[in-house]
């Protein structure tokens, strides 16, 4: 494991991947819910309803996150999301700490 100290206005490029190649995104479905996911692991509230979330954002193009949560995770997140890729294999994310210990 790699010992790195994260600094709170740093930007950082996050990238993962499947274990020896392997998909980690099968569907849209799949992809729908690592950003639904990513949104709600920035926010302290309880998670609800994940699949019927995902379920519209496929029917709608939205997740239809109440205003009053997302004020609440944009005002409480330890990092913001700048930027994004989902391929089938890996992920990758730009990210700005909004404190020290917002990279985890």
């Amino acid at each position: 494991m790699r010992k790195l100290r994260f600094e709170k206005g740093s930007r950082y490029h996050l990238r993962n991947s499947g274990s020896g190649g392997q998909l980690i995104f099968q569907s849209d479905a799949d992809r729908a819910r690592f950003l639904f996911l990513l949104i709600y692991f920035q926010g302290e509230r309880s998670m609800r309803h994940v699949t019927e979330h995902v379920a519209r954002y496929q029917r709608a193009g939205t997740f239809r996150i109440r205003k009053s949560t997302e004020a609440d995770i944009i005002s409480r997140r330890n990092v913001e999301l700048m930027a994004f890729t989902l391929m089938p294999g890996y992920f990758e994310l730009l990210v700005e700490a909004r404190s020290a210990a917002g990279v985890s």
